[in-house]
């Protein structure tokens, strides 16, 4: 039930990062944005803003001299962000202090907490109270529209009333339709908030496996095996910019593959015989992992980075003898039996970490290196005759794949 739990966790992170719409009044913290100077240069880097705290100060990380400046409205001319925000300073609406925008024209929509504000040519200013539901100050709001955009091209006259949602891209495209019809200059700051940027990364490996730590009766059961490195592939998607999550933190959803073929051998002794097991086997195991990153160095070109996670592990296990020789040591006899006593948990859960490095080459294309490493608790059991073990297994891997 526990494994059926963790995999669908996982199976719930891989979906739950795809595009929805969210508030624009929020707080900016490391996002990839601007600031325009009031000389008009542009700087593009990190940006961070917190309107309850200070809505007149914006926190800007230089990513080529890691240098983190804080600017007020009286040094910007504005700031935003690369997925479409922008702030300005508005003294119409309050001094001192950055405004959303939403849309700048003839009409000019702007955000202000939980309000929106539209500004008409004599900087009269027109509030559009939240409605929170109540469909009559939606027809209001829509009424206050209609007002400023009176004439042949009023685009609420098309509007159905009781289906309309009230949300600020709809307003946007209504103040749009109004200006195309006018002929007039517009620009429009809204933009579709994805959860996260989503990229695939696909990978072939090295993997590498031990077992380890004995534990059972009083007599342990001694272990040795052939080594066992084998190829691997790698394919998964990796989520960065999570929004109402620090920038230094990315995910990654994973899904492996690997097989190899393995011999081991058992030895172990009671009072009176001596027991030798031997098997050979193949295992192939099918992977499953959601690992929280976090940025340890990042520019545009260079990301190193540490995470932890956890695994889910499901093995096939071919099995090709399982051999038991016991060597009676009163009669110096050797009784060979093909019997099972090795087992191997087809389902398992273990934690994970990795670090990595991680190089640009396209805006869109990284080259991905990684070193993960898991502990899987009592995968393994051994019984020889009345004398059991449980082992543990130490899994690494080296990863080479390129994100796209």
């Amino acid at each position: 039930m526990k494994e059926k739990s963790i995999s669908l966790f996982i199976l719930i992170m891989a979906v739950v990062f795809l595009p929805i719409n969210v508030s624009l009044s929020q707080t900016l913290q490391d996002e990839g944005g601007f600031v325009i100077l009031k000389s008009s240069q542009k700087k593009n880097g990190v940006v961070s803003f917190n309107p309850s705290k200070s809505p007149g100060e914006v926190v800007f990380l230089d990513p080529l001299t890691s240098a983190v400046t804080t600017y007020s409205t009286t040094e910007l001319e504005g700031f935003g962000t690369d997925s479409g925000l922008y702030f300005i300073e508005n003294i119409n609406i309050a001094k001192n202090q950055f405004t959303q925008i939403l849309f700048q024209g003839d009409i000019s929509l702007y955000a202000v907490g939980k309000n929106l504000l539209l500004e008409l040519k004599n900087n009269e200013l027109l509030e559009l109270v939240n409605p929170e539901g109540d469909r009559n100050k939606i027809i209001k709001n829509l009424g206050t529209l209609s007002f400023v955009t009176t004439g042949q091209c009023n685009p609420t006259t098309k509007v159905a009333l009781k289906s309309f949602v009230y949300k600020e891209e709809n307003l946007i495209q209504l103040l749009e339709q109004f200006h195309k019809c006018e002929n007039s200059p517009y620009n429009k700051y809204y933009y579709n908030y994805k959860l996260a940027v989503i990229n695939i990364l696909f990978g072939v490996g090295l993997n590498a496996s031990g077992i380890s730590d004995g534990q059972g009766s009083s007599s342990p059961i001694e272990i040795s095996s052939s080594k066992t490195i084998s190829p691997s592939l790698t394919f998964g998607l990796s989520a960065s910019n999570i929004i109402r999550i620090p920038k230094k933190y990315f995910a990654d959803i994973l899904f492996s593959y690997n097989s190899y073929e393995k011999e081991l051998m058992s030895r172990t002794i009671d009072q009176t015989n001596l027991y030798i097991g031997s098997i050979n086997y193949k295992l192939s195991t099918l992977e499953s992992a959601f690992i929280l990153n976090y940025n340890l160095i990042k520019n545009d070109n260079h990301q190193t980075y540490f995470g932890v996670g956890v695994q889910h592990s499901y093995n096939f296990i071919d099995q090709d003898f399982s051999l038991v020789n016991t060597e009676l040591s009163m009669t110096n006899e050797i009784i060979v039996r093909e019997i099972t006593w090795h087992e191997i948990k087809k389902s398992t859960i273990s934690p994970v970490a990795k670090i990595g490095y991680r190089k640009q080459l396209t805006p869109k294309n990284q080259l991905v290196t990684e070193l993960n490493v898991s502990r899987v608790f009592s995968s393994e059991n051994i019984l020889l005759s009345t004398m059991s073990s449980t082992y543990h297994r130490l899994n690494g891997r080296l990863l080479l794949g390129i994100t796209f």
